[in-house]
């Protein structure tokens, strides 16, 4: 069984993240309209996600160099 670094686990689960958001907007959006409303579920559970944030520390956290 091969192990996974930490960076790998969190692309798997991002990965699954994505998967799953998409086929839910497959499920309401007009096909021309999934890569939106994708990207709309994702930026949802975002702001839930970082609810404690504020949203200039939130708009940071694209910005910071590891």
């Amino acid at each position: 069984m091969q192990r996974h670094s930490p960076d790998q686990v969190e692309a798997i689960q991002a990965m699954s993240v994505y998967r799953q958001a998409t086929a839910m907007a497959l499920t309401q959006a007009n096909p021309q309209d999934v890569a939106a409303a994708t990207a709309a579920i994702l930026q949802a559970a975002f702001i839930i996600a970082t609810a404690d944030l504020t949203p200039e520390r939130r708009a940071a956290l694209f910005m910071e160099e590891e």
